[in-house]
């Protein structure tokens, strides 16, 4: 999934990779469930952030198999959510949520899977201007407690070994994520 919104004056894409626990079908499913993990995600973020494209893969080694760009179809979609009393984070601040996987590394810690998510927003007053605003956590967390139990038309949110992951957390906090500075362009007006 490719992202853009505004940092520093010029358009800025970022982008987040989703392993599934089923392969696409066919193309129709890869662009319906595209669309329902979009309609998802949507609420998380302000109307800065534009749903750019997605990629899908049958394999992660391999080229991608399916491309939903939607800027070119004219199917732009941004975010929903409402700021009420957040404010936004510097663009290279985000926030991140986090799933456990079964699996270990070669020391014996536990892997887990991390998003992080760029629009984060702080509540003024709070005694730390790094606590991730309610006004995110909450639908934050409704995501994350989705992407394994109901997924997106018919799949779930899984590792890259396909084992759906379990504890999902929404960090209260709010982090640095240094943004790559790719093919800039003016903001459309």
């Amino acid at each position: 999934m490719v992202y853009s919104f505004t940092y520093r004056t010029l358009l800025e894409e970022w982008s987040q990779q989703y392993h599934l626990d089923s392969d696409y079908a066919d193309e129709a499913d890869f662009i319906a469930t595209a669309a329902a993990i979009r309609t998802a995600l949507k609420a998380l973020v302000t109307s800065d952030v534009t749903f750019e494209r997605a990629y899908g893969y049958h394999h992660t080694d391999d080229n991608a198999a399916y491309v939903r760009d939607w800027r070119s179809l004219a199917d732009l979609v941004t975010g929903t959510l409402a700021p009420g009393t957040g404010v936004k984070a510097p663009g290279d601040a985000a926030f991140t949520m986090r799933w456990r996987t079964a699996r270990l590394n070669s020391v014996g810690k536990r892997i887990y899977l991390r998003k992080y998510f760029h629009d984060a927003l702080f509540t003024p007053g709070e005694a730390d201007h790094d606590a991730l605003s309610g006004v995110q956590s909450a639908p934050a967390a409704t995501f994350a407690a989705a992407a394994i139990a109901t997924g997106w038309n018919g799949h779930k949110l899984a590792g890259p070994d396909g084992v759906i992951p379990d504890t999902p957390v929404v960090s209260p906090w709010i982090t640095t994520r240094t943004l790559r500075r790719r093919g800039r362009r003016p903001p459309p007006p």
